[in-house]
């Protein structure tokens, strides 16, 4: 059983000499002390009684040393024809005479020294090179590799099965990952021979002890395979190699086992740098996907601000990814007025980018509507999206309509950033926050939403941003800072809506010097004229 498991014969031999040894020195001790203490009892009588009879200590010693032989080759024997004996047929119970394990042994080692088939693992290591570099995908270049190695080892056939998941798998054949033969090669690292006794012990075993391991078996069985060997790398087993029978033989030689087991670094290997060209592929296609997305959502964004002589207008956005989640926009609106829309959806990547986009439709389809109020468009946008999204997609929304005759501006702002009015009377620069409104859209089912209107005069000016703008962080995780902003503002008040833009993109550029960013940074400037 233990030769079963992986000890050597050896080492099955010396455990039970080991026994043997402390069995017969325990009984050896205790015998030598009875004696002693009857033949010293006895001696007077013995010596009275019988003439000539006297005690010997030489007669006890070689006693003693007879019996411990005698028991030492009682134990020896039996375990040496034990150990010559396969562990498979001592498991099935099946008889087999020592002589003929011996003639069979003798019988195989003459046939390894004589076979013809010999293969030197370095020349296969190249042949297979050679025949991979015509190769043009991964499963040609595995088929070419397949191919040299069956005809250089002779087997009726080769099978790869790669680790896919919580199997092994070829085109229609495959064993469980956690299964009986992955569990030998786990704790056997060499290719390991398979033979139909091997399979009608696991059968038994399964029957036995694990039902559910009996379809694995009866698989690997019926495919006639007689070699396994495990492709390892330095953390798992990537795949296993199935090989038939050898042409003409049952058994492969100790020359292609060599063979096999060089050949195994490079089937991994060579699934290895599959997995990795894979993923490079994944990769860039994600890239594109990306950039087409980005592409997109650029094209989202107006290509220029309105050009009105009520008011200059000038934008700016820094994604902190390739793909965004904020969305400004100008609307050109029924009765002489102009829409500015600004939004920030929650979170980042793609999914931001098709709420941005939906937020686009939307908002352009319902601002077409003539009268319809700041906050009326809130409340059905954030309708919208509510049905359309996901349970924890939501947006800050700010949306304002500047009519151009009375220069009134009428605002919503749903959970945003308040925009900052800055006005100059005099000497004095005020900065009044636009923050009338209601909560974030999407989030929410029939959310309320109220608006204001503000009378703008010629030279106030209007800032719109996202939270980028305030939480834009240095190289020191420090803030850009919403006081750092309105100080900024104060000494722009009376500078173009372009220069203002400039200005602040450069100033933001300039604190950020590198630092990763979590957020995209988005603002939008007016100028009243």
């Amino acid at each position: 059983m233990r030769m079963a498991l992986g000890a050597t014969r050896s080492a099955a031999l010396w455990l039970i000499i080991c026994d043997a040894l402390a069995t017969i020195a325990g009984g050896a001790a205790v015998g030598i002390a009875v004696g002693l203490l009857a033949g010293v009892r006895a001696a007077p009588w013995l010596s009275s009684t019988l003439y000539g009879v006297s005690p010997d200590v030489a007669t006890l010693a070689g006693t003693t040393t007879l019996l411990t032989a005698v028991a030492l080759g009682a134990c020896v024997i039996p375990a040496g024809r034990a150990a010559v004996m396969s562990p498979m047929v001592a498991i099935r119970d099946q008889r087999e005479s020592l002589w003929r394990v011996a003639r069979l042994k003798v019988g195989h080692a003459i046939r390894q020294l004589s076979s013809e088939r010999t293969a030197a693992p370095d020349t296969l290591t190249s042949d297979v090179a050679a025949a991979m570099q015509g190769a043009t995908s991964f499963p040609d270049a595995v088929d070419v590799a397949l191919r040299t190695l069956r005809e250089r080892i002779g087997a009726s056939f080769v099978l790869l099965l790669e680790k896919r998941g919580e199997e092994y798998r070829a085109q229609d054949f495959a064993i469980p990952a956690d299964g009986a033969l992955l569990g030998r090669l786990q704790r056997y690292p060499h290719p390991l021979p398979l033979s139909a006794g091997d399979f009608e012990s696991w059968a038994q075993w399964a029957r036995e002890f694990r039902p559910s391991r009996t379809d694995e078996i009866e698989r690997l069985a019926s495919s006639g395979a007689r070699m396994a060997v495990p492709l390892r790398t330095r953390h798992e087993i990537v795949g296993v190699l199935l090989l038939g029978s050898p042409e003409g033989r049952e058994e492969f030689t100790l020359a292609e086992k060599g063979v096999l087991s060089n050949a195994a670094d490079v089937f991994a290997l060579l699934i290895e740098n599959g997995r990795l060209n894979e993923r490079a592929l994944e990769q860039e296609k994600v890239r594109r996907d990306l950039a087409l997305a980005a592409e997109v959502q650029r094209r989202l964004l107006p290509a220029h601000p309105p050009a009105i002589a009520q008011a200059a207008f000038a934008a700016f956005t820094l994604p902190a990814r390739t793909v965004g989640g904020d969305y400004y926009d100008f609307l050109d609106l029924p009765g002489d007025r102009v829409g500015i829309a600004l939004a920030d959806v929650a979170g980042k990547g793609i999914a931001a980018a098709l709420l941005t986009a939906a937020i686009h439709a939307s908002l352009r389809v319902m601002a077409a509507e003539r009268d319809l109020a700041a906050a009326e468009l809130a409340a059905r946008l954030n309708d919208f999206l509510h049905r359309s999204t996901a349970s924890s997609s939501y947006a800050t929304f700010f949306y304002a309509q500047f009519d151009l005759r009375t220069r009134t501006l009428r605002y919503v702002n749903a959970g945003h950033n308040p925009p900052y009015l800055v006005r100059r009377r005099g000497e004095t620069v005020t900065i009044t926050e636009l923050n009338e409104g209601g909560m974030v859209i999407g989030l929410f089912p029939e959310a309320p939403y109220a608006e204001a209107s503000v009378e703008l005069h010629p030279g106030d000016l209007l800032v719109m941003f996202t939270d980028g703008v305030p939480e834009a962080r240095n190289v020191n995780d420090e803030e850009f800072g919403e006081e750092r902003l309105k100080d900024l503002l104060r000494e722009s008040v009376g500078v173009s809506a372009e220069a203002l833009s400039a200005t602040l993109a450069a100033r933001i550029r300039e604190w950020i010097a590198g630092a990763e960013q979590h957020d995209d940074v988005t603002f939008v400037i007016a100028v009243v004229c």
